[in-house]
């Protein structure tokens, strides 16, 4: 039982990272208006929803693509992202 803990922690802390990292890269090659919310957070809750089956990066993922989703219909007139439509 003792190595499933650790499995499961390293895995969390694994994917926790590799979040972080790419979600900070996401924000340097994406345009001015359109950066994904405070990425170490997001990377954190990326990490710690991994562990729940099916269901938790799929809640985690859908609702950061209906923020961005969101961030452009309302910002649809900027030229940062007009070409996003």
């Amino acid at each position: 039982m003792k190595s499933i803990y650790f499995g499961y922690t390293l895995t969390l802390l694994a994917i926790t990272i590799f979040a972080a990292i790419l979600y900070h890269t996401l924000n340097l090659i994406a345009p001015s208006g359109l950066a994904i919310p405070h990425p170490m957070l997001l990377a954190i809750a990326t990490g710690l929803t991994s562990v729940i089956p099916l269901v938790g990066r799929n809640l985690l993922y859908g609702t950061v693509i209906i923020y961005l989703s969101a961030l452009i219909r309302r910002s649809s007139g900027s030229p940062a992202c007009s070409s996003l439509l």
